[in-house]
């Protein structure tokens, strides 16, 4: 049985929020707070239906959509940002079905309302530095779906890390030139004790139409694990572009070999006018060591997607998504009625909204 949140716990999550607080009644700007502080709500509701039929409610190797057959809040959440001359800093509450999967390791529940709860200084225009819960500097799909140009997450998305706690530096170098360098509490995690990590970024636009990234990660997950994370985000046109993402990621082992496992994705994009957009992905994901994903066949995952979006905003705030996607493997990994397949198909139709 889960016990609620301990005194220290909740002093440790308010912690953030009363650091922000000092930092607003230091600042010069204090007599005119509106004029940087912000608020916003978001919400994201679905239905999907899985053509496997599964036994239980639940999609598994997924965060979204968690459910099936059942309409759902898939992630809402309300936030207050601070940006000023010297401060900045978010403190964002969620929740949803997403968050129920995402956050499901958290050792103490509490936690995984908080989306991010962070509190930085601006040392310089180049240089800032944050504290506390922030989302995860690796993977080109956001936590936020409103955010990406398909409804759903690719395979590598959803086995890297959504969110992470610690301390980060940002440096902008120049206009095309920016780089992170991030202490961390581990993989994905805010309240279970891990040993630090280390995380990087570095961003380069080479032209007005394409950016590379490189994420690392180096970190002891069980032994050190090593996580790359390339990407290229390409405009053909003003209206339409190419994102690939590669991850690859090296474990050691105790008492065995070293573990690998990789993935990709390509994601094509379209405009076509101001209120339809299109987009498409074709990806990939190997782990036959089970580092990341644990088969609940006990076969070897693997798999191989294909999905198709189309968007309509119905108003700027306003857009009804809609998505089919399609999962091959070459052993029996999904799960339908009776037993297991080796494919996967859902289809899925949401409603965004965001408040500003």
């Amino acid at each position: 049985m889960k016990c609620g949140p301990s005194i220290e716990s909740l002093a440790n999550l308010f912690r953030t929020g009363f650091i922000t607080a000092g930092l607003l009644l230091s600042s010069p700007a204090y007599a005119d707070p509106g004029d940087f502080i912000t608020y916003s709500a978001y919400a994201d509701a679905y239905f999907a239906h899985d053509f496997n039929h599964l036994p239980t409610r639940y999609r598994p190797y997924t965060t979204q959509p968690y459910y099936t057959d059942e309409p759902a809040l898939n992630l809402g959440y309300v936030d207050a940002r601070i940006d000023s001359d010297t401060y900045r800093g978010r403190l964002a509450m969620q929740y949803g079905s997403s968050v129920i999967a995402n956050y499901a390791d958290e050792s103490k529940e509490f936690f995984r309302y908080f989306q991010e709860a962070y509190a930085g200084l601006k040392l310089s225009e180049r240089l800032t530095v944050d504290a506390g819960i922030f989302f995860s500097h690796i993977g080109m799909e956001s936590w936020i779906s409103r955010d990406d140009w398909n409804l759903t997450r690719s395979l590598i998305a959803e086995n890297s890390p959504y969110y992470q706690s610690g301390v980060r530096a940002q440096y902008t170098a120049s206009e095309s030139l920016s780089a992170q360098v991030l202490l961390l509490r581990g993989w994905q995690n805010i309240s279970n004790d891990q040993p630090l990590a280390l995380g990087t970024q570095v961003a380069w636009k080479a032209t007005s139409s394409t950016s590379l990234y490189h994420n690392l990660f180096v970190g002891n997950e069980h032994g050190e694990r090593i996580f790359n994370d390339f990407i290229i985000k390409h405009r053909l046109t003003q209206s339409f572009g190419i994102d690939a993402a590669y991850d690859l990621g090296i474990q050691q082992r105790r008492d065995e070999d070293t573990a690998l496992w990789q993935g990709w994705s390509i994601l094509p994009h379209y405009a076509i006018n101001p209120r339809v957009a299109v987009a498409g992905r074709v990806e990939y994901y190997s782990d036959p060591h089970q580092v990341i994903v644990k088969s609940l066949s006990g076969q070897r995952f693997n798999a191989t997607g294909l999905s198709a979006n189309i968007d309509y905003k119905i108003t700027p705030t306003l857009t009804w998504r809609n998505e089919y996607r399609v999962l091959l493997s070459t052993q029996e990994v999904f799960p339908r009625h009776e037993g297991f397949s080796q494919s996967d198909s859902v289809v899925t139709t949401s409603i965004a909204y965001t408040l500003q």
